[in-house]
């Protein structure tokens, strides 16, 4: 987990922004719309503050249930 992570996160702050987001994405040829993004970021982002924590990254990943 701790690795996709650090593969989104390009400039290692501990964070995955939408620009970030969007350049992996294009990086596998995949060309999201803005609308598209959004709904990701909205999925990960629990706090809202329009990026993406390794806490909320794992938390939506990790299955109900687990640890």
């Amino acid at each position: 987990m701790h690795d996709a992570f650090a593969a989104l996160d390009s400039d290692r702050n501990g964070f995955i922004t939408r620009d970030e987001l969007k350049a992996i994405l294009i990086e596998y040829h995949f060309y999201p719309t803005d609308h598209e993004l959004s709904l990701l970021i909205d999925r990960y982002d629990r706090n809202k503050d329009g990026r993406i924590s390794y806490s909320e990254f794992s938390e939506e990943l990790m299955p109900r249930g687990a640890l």
